[in-house]
């Protein structure tokens, strides 16, 4: 009995750790998630340009590394099958409705004819729109879960090892992957595979807002290979911790519900914010681009759940590969 009761502490203490730093993530990705929609404003880009430049330094980089701690390299090959299939069927559609709005309207990147050499090399080497990140998540899952497999009974450091060297191998040898992107994405799988606490990694921290400013003030080099992005990947992770202790009950729900939907929000918020300019009269008194971007960031993430939503309703997710695009 005494055995049983401890067991059940166990079960419940872990499940509270996981509970809780679940919540941190869903915290920090609904800020990124707004990050990424707020760089995607052309207006606030070209009033804002080293703003958004700040922020592309360490925005995706920060979200691969999240996605990487998120990766489960331990489900069963079916289970991960499925997960790469609801990655890719939402890239290959979404990149090739890109392609083709790119014939008739100025999308940059764009393509001028579409063929079936065009459309390989978009969907395989170059992406177009925002959607790269999922190319990324793709190969680097998909390298990590074979790499895991064929070593599963090495250690995990033998199997980090290895899944490192084939991340810089396939990003030195092939244009399928970029070894900085892969990296953040490998760091994420790195502390997960170690079993780091994540809530003592990313401690809450006010302090940790200086040397990410100070950085972003007197580092004008924005390479992702840099030391100083590492840095301030870690320290926005810290910032945003200690900022969610000033939220509660239904602001702090609303936030971690955006938080656990990014991929809808991802998925949709560039119908958002190629509408943008049609705001932009509304907003003339606004010299700083602030006001309008506010607002577009909130018609982004509302109308991308909203779409969600429909097409939960309607039973239309499955065209993504899920029965339901809202978590």
């Amino acid at each position: 009995m005494h055995n049983a009761g401890r067991s059940l502490v166990h079960t419940t203490v872990m499940k509270t750790a996981k509970h809780s730093y679940l919540e941190e993530i869903d915290f920090q990705r609904a800020i990124l998630i707004s990050f990424v929609i707020l760089v995607h404003i052309v207006n606030f880009g070209i009033v804002n340009p080293d703003i958004k430049s700040g922020i592309l330094s360490f925005l995706m980089p920060t979200f691969l590394l999240v996605t990487g701690y998120l990766m489960n390299m331990n489900k069963p090959t079916g289970k991960f099958a499925l997960y790469l299939l609801r990655i890719l069927l939402p890239y290959v559609i979404l990149v090739t409705g890109y392609m083709l709005l790119s014939l008739c309207l100025p999308v940059r990147d764009g393509i001028q004819q579409l063929d079936w050499s065009t459309a390989v090399n978009v969907l395989c080497i170059r992406s177009i729109g925002p959607y790269w990140f999922f190319r990324v998540m793709l190969i680097c899952a998909f390298l990590g879960y074979v790499t895991f497999r064929c070593l599963h009974r090495h250690s995990n450091i033998i199997k980090l090892t290895a899944y490192g060297t084939v991340l810089l191998c396939i990003s030195h040898f092939t244009p399928l992957l970029d070894w900085a992107s892969a990296f953040y994405f490998f760091i994420g799988i790195v502390l997960r595979v170690s079993a780091v606490d994540y809530n003592r990694l990313f401690v809450p921290s006010v302090l940790s807002v200086i040397p990410l400013l100070l950085i972003l003030i007197v580092d004008s080099e924005w390479e992702w290979s840099n030391l100083s992005v590492i840095i301030m990947t870690f320290c926005f992770l810290s910032f945003a911790a200690y900022i969610k202790r000033f939220f509660h009950g239904r602001t702090l729900d609303a936030i971690l519900y955006i938080g656990r939907n990014t991929l809808p929000i991802y998925m949709f918020h560039p119908i958002f914010t190629m509408a943008a300019k049609y705001l932009q009269p509304l907003f003339r008194f606004d010299g700083s681009g602030f006001l309008h971007a506010f607002m577009v960031i909130v018609l982004g993430i509302a109308g991308s759940l909203l779409i969600a939503k429909v097409m939960d309703r309607l039973r239309l997710s499955w065209i993504f590969g899920k029965a339901q695009l809202l978590r």
